[in-house]
């Protein structure tokens, strides 16, 4: 076996020691990235569930603010007509 012969097995076998664990980091880290995407996956639909309860909510709210401000109005229009049709010493 000639010198060069064996320097380059020595290479060979050294680069598969380097890889060998790097394959193994690779998948670790492979699997490691797919669970964090799941993870982010339903993070994500959480707080989208979340923010369309908020949505529906803040409609509700919405509507509610609505009719008692419409009933508030008709209150009021209500007084200014028998405030309008009394005479100044019943006021």
């Amino acid at each position: 076996m000639t010198r060069a012969f064996r320097l380059t097995l020595t290479i060979v076998s050294d680069r598969e020691k380097v890889v060998q664990p790097r394959l193994l980091c690779f998948a670790n880290d492979t699997a490691e990235l797919v669970l964090h995407r799941e993870r982010v996956a339903r993070h994500c639909n959480g707080i989208i569930a979340v923010l369309d309860t908020l949505r529906q909510e803040f409609a509700d709210v919405t509507k509610q603010h609505d009719e008692e401000a419409m009933q508030f109005r008709a209150t009021i229009e209500k007084m200014e007509k028998s405030f309008a049709g009394a005479n100044k010493s019943s006021k």
